[in-house]
């Protein structure tokens, strides 16, 4: 199913790559001292910082936590969540809904048996809700859908068979439907997702040991499924190009014996594969997070080590076409990150577990703003970057394309002729190209309404009438 244009393969060396930015802080985190691992975080909208995990209490089950992080890495406020007693809580993900709530989602651990846990709590983590379902389950992503339900994917341990597993739940917390995946004597797991612009869901994982890529309709209902089969390894991170396509990153093995690398792919929207490459050192690579940086390029995280039990953080970053910037391991033995995010400055927040200190914490490393792409600016240029595509006046659909030539922040927000906001329809990093939005009016009342476009320092208004 797939063409592969071009492969790299990647030995990472300090004399054959760029210097990383500066480490502007290094911080550990526990729960009320106690032993603490970490499983994900969240970017907020004031540059500040929530991850969470799970905690060993001194009865020996696990709890889960939400700890709040300001931008210079001083702690805020730290919430228990979850909590049910004699039960172990294992959380591997969070998200931000957006209402504010906070979701983190895993599995529990109770007389043997493993069910999936879905935590939601408010934005400051007091708990809303605590569920749990389908036994022999595990959540290993998590995303909150257009309407408002969440989606679930993981796996499925059912009569002695590993599958691969996608749950839709709905705002009360009610399970919708459960789909489970792959064939018999054949262990398959689904460790991310995406949800495309058509609510079809492709998603990645591991399946007989090898990268496992499928499509799915919006019912999780299997479209199409691919199993690349040249080496062994698994995929353990996807995420949507605006652009279309998509990156994805995972590990490799290779070799005899037996070495990991880490992995990237980049395919178009078509599902053909533009590139890519395995990169690998003087120690095995895994990567277990992939971001789109400002420039178009790649960075990752994960980890380095020489032993099972000798690994450190890795992070590193990629050019556009996958070619190695710059790589580097930090922390110390035992250490490792989990996930990244790119900020709108240009820096970056590596977020994973130390395992070094003691107790073990969850740990947050910043990275300062890379030389060249920062504060992306085109405010000098003399361009138009919004176009309404709707008539006007108009009934239904608001669609506006966004035309931006460089990488920038972008926020566009709908406000009536008050001036007060009534709907934020886009507040994220885009890429430079054509992106088209479709913006739902039919809850508005008939009336003149302004949307407002600021990106790189360009802010754009234009004036709709809507008939509803």
């Amino acid at each position: 199913m797939k063409t592969t244009v071009l492969h790299i393969v990647l030995i990472a060396l300090s004399a054959t790559a760029d210097n990383p930015p500066a480490t502007l802080w290094s911080e550990y985190y526990t729960f009320a001292g106690h032993t603490t691992w970490s499983a994900g975080m969240v970017l907020l909208d004031d540059g500040s910082f929530v991850i969470s995990g799970p905690y060993l209490v001194a009865s020996g089950d696990m709890d889960s936590y939400l700890i709040a992080v300001n931008s210079d890495g001083s702690q805020e406020w730290q919430n228990s969540t979850g909590g049910i007693a004699g039960h172990a809580e294992f959380v591997t993900n969070l998200i931000q809904t957006e209402n504010g709530d906070f979701i983190q989602a895993g599995y529990d651990f109770w007389n043997g048996d493993y069910t999936a846990l879905v935590i939601r709590t408010n934005s400051v983590g007091d708990s809303l809700s605590v569920q749990t379902y389908s036994e022999g389950s595990y959540v290993f992503a998590i995303a909150e859908l257009p309407n408002g339900n969440i989606l679930v994917s993981g796996r499925l341990d059912s009569s002695g068979e590993n599958l691969g597993w996608l749950a839709e739940i709905d705002g009360n917390e009610d399970l919708l439907w459960s789909k489970h995946y792959g064939q018999p004597g054949i262990e398959t797991s689904l460790s991310d997702f995406e949800v495309l612009a058509d609510n079809t869901i492709l998603a990645c994982g591991r399946s007989d040991g090898f990268r496992y890529l499928q499509k799915t309709d919006s019912d999780g209902d299997t479209l199409w499924t691919q199993t690349d089969m040249s080496s062994e390894g698994s995929f353990t991170a996807i995420e949507a190009l605006p652009e279309g396509g998509f990156i994805l990153a995972g590990y490799d093995y290779e070799g005899v014996p037996e070495s990991r690398s880490a992995f990237l792919c980049c395919f178009d929207e078509n599902g053909t594969v533009e590139w890519e490459g395995n990169y690998s050192g003087k120690y095995e690579w895994s990567a277990n997070d992939v971001q789109r940086c400002l420039d178009g390029g790649y960075l990752v995280c994960g980890s380095k080590s020489s032993s099972a039990s000798n690994n450190w953080g890795l992070a590193f970053r990629t050019d556009s076409q996958g070619e190695l910037v710059w790589e580097y391991g930090y922390g110390s033995p035992g250490d490792i990150f989990s996930t990244c995010v790119v900020l709108p400055s240009g820096g970056y927040c590596l977020h994973g577990m130390a395992i070094s200190v003691e107790p073990d914490a969850a740990w947050l490393l910043r990275l300062d703003t890379e030389t060249g792409i920062e504060n992306p600016d085109f405010s000098d240029e003399t361009t138009d970057i919004m176009t309404v595509l709707s008539s006007n006046p108009l009934e239904g659909e608001l669609s506006v394309s966004v035309d931006i030539p460089i990488c920038t922040p972008t926020q566009m927000q709908l406000y009536n002729i008050s001036g007060r906001v009534v709907c934020t329809a886009l507040n994220e990093t885009l890429h430079p190209g054509l992106h088209n939005f479709t913006i739902p009016t039919e809850s508005l009342s008939k009336g003149i309404y302004l949307i407002r476009i600021d990106a790189g320092g360009i802010t754009e208004t234009e004036t709709v009438i809507i008939l509803n």
